[in-house]
């Protein structure tokens, strides 16, 4: 089980239950860690030191745990100093990604969307550490499977419903973190129940005829059913923000790829 939180209530005894009853991991998200920025992000007052307090009492009591941070404008030229405070914990940066409207429809987060040269921008910054030959090989594999792909009529592209699933504080459980209906209550259902009824929707395919159908960049893209039903009331609706990312991204890989092989050219002629 991976437990999802700000920190913010991880008090001491939390930490202790979670010391005798450990997941496999807590996942916090630390978005800023600059005082004023966090809770200009949060929205709630005082958060920034209770998220704090609670990351050093999982630390100090030997509870795993990873931190993500959300890109955004409001960190984006913080992103470096936020991985130096990360790497002081023993920690890498992990980008969330994409940002996506809240569970009640609102798009107000939607507005908070990095440009998607920025989002690439800041992956290959994180990618520097990589085996040039490794990021190499991923950006061709993903390359050659644009070219040889197949539109997959799947609606759910993703792993949703085959080896995970998500359970809310009062026993609800969903498919993913966006995909709310349906939902199996826990305390009152059973597990496998839930799980039948996921297997079920994951295999549902597209009833109409969507751009995201026929897409053949459908396997980068960042979209997701979940997404496009809280952002547009249908989960078969393309949304502009994650097209263009996808174009972006096999663009930026093919002029990697180009420039890359024009550098391994002149070397062999210099051989």
């Amino acid at each position: 089980m991976t437990l999802f939180t700000s920190g913010v209530l991880i008090s001491d005894a939390m930490a202790d239950v979670l010391k005798k009853l450990p997941p496999f991991c807590v996942e916090l998200t630390l978005n800023s860690i600059d005082r004023e920025a966090y809770e200009r992000i949060s929205g709630v007052e005082g958060s920034f030191e209770k998220a704090l307090a609670g990351t050093r009492r999982l630390k100090e009591k030997g509870i795993p745990f990873k931190i993500k941070t959300m890109a955004l404008p409001q960190n984006y030229e913080m992103l470096d100093d936020i991985k130096g405070f990360l790497e002081n914990l023993g920690q890498k940066l992990k980008l969330g990604l994409p940002i996506h409207a809240r569970l009640n429809g609102d798009l107000t987060p939607c507005h908070w969307r990095l440009a998607p040269e920025k989002v690439l921008a800041i992956e290959d910054r994180l990618n520097k550490g990589f085996p040039k030959k490794k990021i190499k090989a991923d950006f061709a594999e993903r390359l050659q499977s644009i070219k040889e792909q197949i539109p997959n009529p799947r609606l759910f592209r993703c792993a949703a419903g085959s080896d995970t699933f998500h359970i809310d504080p009062y026993g609800n459980m969903f498919l993913c973190g966006t995909v709310r209906k349906p939902s199996i209550n826990l305390l009152q259902g059973e597990i496998m129940e839930g799980r039948k009824q996921f297997s079920e929707l994951v295999a549902k395919e597209f009833m109409t005829d969507s751009i995201c159908r026929n897409c053949l960049l459908w396997h980068i893209c960042r979209r997701c059913p979940g997404i496009a039903s809280l952002e547009k009331g249908d989960a078969e609706a393309p949304i502009e923000y994650f097209c263009q990312l996808a174009r972006a991204e096999a663009s930026n890989s093919q002029k990697w790829i180009q420039s890359d092989q024009r550098c391994e050219r002149r070397n062999d002629q210099e051989l």
